[in-house]
C-alpha cells in the first residue's frame, strides 16, 4: 500500500521593526501567456492585512501617565526616567505582537515550518522570545529587511529557501 506523505505548511515570515507580513507558498496555476516559475509556486500573503508597529503618537496617546517623582534634597518634581526609548519600547511591543501570532498560528497548527526574513537585530531578539516549539519548526533565517517587496519580487528572492 503506498501512502502518500503530505508536504509540510511553510510559512514566511517578512518583518522588520516597523512591519510584518506573513506568506506562504501555493501552487501557480499556469495561464496561456505565462510560464510557471519559481517551481510551479508563489508567495501569497496568508492575512488581509501586514501587521503595523504602533506610531509614537498612538503609542503617547495609550501611554499611561507617569507618576511624579519628590527628590528628597530637593523640592522640585519630575517624572521618572525610562530606562528605554520610545522607539524602543515600540519595536519590543511589535515583536510581542509578532510571537504572539506566530504562536497562536503554530498552536492552530497554521504552519508546519517556518522561514525568518528580518534584519539581523529583529532575529536575534526573536530568538530570544520564541518559544521552543517555534524554534524547532524554524528551517531557515534569511538576514535581510525585504518588508518592501511585493509577494512577486519575495518569490524570486526566497526561491531557493523552501
Amino acid at each position: 500500500m503506498i501512502t502518500s506523505k503530505k508536504s509540510p505548511i511553510t510559512w514566511f515570515a517578512v518583518l522588520d521593526s516597523r512591519r510584518a507580513q506573513f506568506y506562504q507558498r501555493k501552487p501557480m496555476h499556469k495561464e496561456p501567456d505565462q510560464s510557471l516559475s519559481h517551481n510551479g509556486r508563489r508567495l501569497e500573503p496568508i492575512f488581509d492585512t501586514s501587521l503595523v508597529a504602533e506610531s509614537i503618537e498612538d503609542y503617547e496617546i495609550g501611554r499611561h501617565q507617569l507618576g511624579r517623582v519628590f527628590e528628597s534634597a530637593n523640592p522640585p518634581r519630575h517624572s521618572p526616567s525610562s530606562h528605554t526609548g520610545i522607539s524602543e519600547e515600540i519595536k519590543l511591543r511589535f515583536i510581542r505582537k509578532i510571537v504572539e501570532t506566530l504562536e497562536k498560528c503554530h498552536a492552530a497548527k497554521a504552519f508546519d515550518q517556518l522561514v525568518l526574513v528580518a534584519p539581523a537585530k529583529i532575529i536575534g531578539i526573536l530568538r530570544k522570545s520564541l518559544s521552543a516549539d517555534i524554534k524547532k519548526s524554524i528551517i531557515t533565517e534569511v538576514v535581510k529587511d525585504l518588508t518592501h517587496h511585493q509577494s512577486e519580487a519575495l518569490s524570486g528572492f526566497l526561491a531557493a529557501v523552501a
